[in-house]
């Protein structure tokens, strides 16, 4: 909330977007990496990373197509990266939830 209510520079708001995703990568590697390193089989970890690579270089691809579509309007292509990225974990966050709700505790 502050960072909307102050001006800030670009450099400024460059360096706090990457303390903040130093933040998550230090979370993520401490909470997830000890559970991806042990998880069995290890061919479905390895095909999983290399389905993301490939799905994000086919995002990238579909952005470049939209935005020369699109010359007309004006349109930021990492914005829409950040959107589409958002939108996915939010689906994988309710698929998730809604799977936990279904599970028993029995």
């Amino acid at each position: 909330m502050i960072a909307e209510a102050l001006p800030l520079s670009k450099q400024t708001l460059g360096l706090a977007l990457h303390a903040a995703g130093g933040v998550l990568l230090a979370i993520a590697s401490t909470e997830l990496l000890p559970k991806v390193v042990s998880a069995k089989p290890v061919w479905a970890t390895i095909l999983a990373m290399f389905v993301g690579g490939a799905f994000y270089v086919w995002v990238n691809q579909l952005l470049n197509l939209s935005k020369n579509r699109l010359r007309g309007i004006d349109g930021n292509k990492v914005a829409w990266a950040i959107f589409l990225s958002i939108a996915i974990d939010l689906f994988g966050d309710g698929l998730m939830i809604g799977t936990s709700l279904t599970i028993s505790a029995l």
